[in-house]
């Protein structure tokens, strides 16, 4: 996504029985896709414990959450926007 001719915006969650953020759409890197791939690698996935579990609601809360505050802060900027929101999910 970063090869585009616009700065893509990231926002990265992971979850299992709980959603984590690990980077917001409103964090002050989120444009850097380096940055945002080393918090990604820091990121310590044993924050999930070891908590089994698929929750895909508590993961698209969150990513609603971060469009909202997008929608909340700049409105027509919001409306001009494109959003691609992968979900990737261990089928469990």
């Amino acid at each position: 996504m970063a090869s585009f001719d616009f700065t893509p915006r990231y926002g990265v969650i992971s979850y299992a029985s709980f959603a984590k953020p690990i980077v917001r759409l409103s964090d002050d890197d989120s444009t850097d896709a380096e940055a945002v791939i080393e918090r990604i690698r820091k990121f310590n996935y044993r924050e999930h414990d070891d908590k089994m579990g698929t929750n895909t609601r508590g993961a698209l809360i969150e990513v609603h959450g971060m469009l909202s505050l997008q929608n909340t802060n700049e409105p027509q900027k919001f409306l001009e926007t494109r959003n691609v929101i992968l979900l990737m999910t261990d089928g469990e």
